[in-house]
């Protein structure tokens, strides 16, 4: 019986002992009967098309109750609560955040991502410290200034809102 040792944890392990014992590989090395021995020739076959990929509609598997990824985005809910306002089509001042607005969700939603007491525009505004002076950038664009009224005053004005319009005449 050769012993040939081996490093690490099969120190001192016979090298006959090791090959003696049956693997769950070795009847994948095993010819197998049905396959032809040798590489297939061209003519041998026809390529046969492969059958579609089948594929799973996602709403088998999601309950009409879940909220799909994008409805569980807080500024996801909040844009479209702005979208649909009352107040942005009147051209009223808009709401902060924890007035009574009538929609919980969006409330809920915006006070996570900013703060109770801030106008609902400043979910798409962040703050960002340079040299030790704060900026604010809007999400979307990148637009960067220097004052929040600015900032939500450029917010304002990408959704068509102008609630300190002047009347015609001034």
């Amino acid at each position: 019986m050769a012993t040939q040792n081996y490093s690490g944890w099969l120190q001192n392990v016979p090298y006959q002992d090791i090959m003696a014992k049956p693997s769950a590989f070795d009847s994948l090395l095993a010819p197998n009967p049905d396959l032809p021995d040798g590489p297939a020739s061209a003519g041998d076959h026809e390529r046969q098309p492969s059958p579609p990929i089948k594929t799973v509609d996602p709403k088998v598997f999601r309950s009409p109750s879940q909220p799909t990824p994008q409805e569980r985005d807080p500024r996801l809910v909040v844009k479209k609560y702005i979208e649909n306002a009352p107040w942005l089509k009147a051209n009223t001042m808009d709401p902060n955040v924890g007035d009574d607005i009538g929609n919980e969700e969006a409330t809920q939603c915006a006070a996570q991502l900013v703060g109770l007491g801030c106008s609902f525009f400043k979910c798409f505004i962040i703050d960002i410290k340079q040299q030790g002076v704060t900026k604010y950038e809007c999400i979307d664009t990148g637009y960067i200034v220097d004052r929040l009224d600015r900032a939500l005053g450029y917010q304002r004005s990408r959704k068509g809102h102008t609630p300190f319009l002047c009347p015609k005449g001034w």
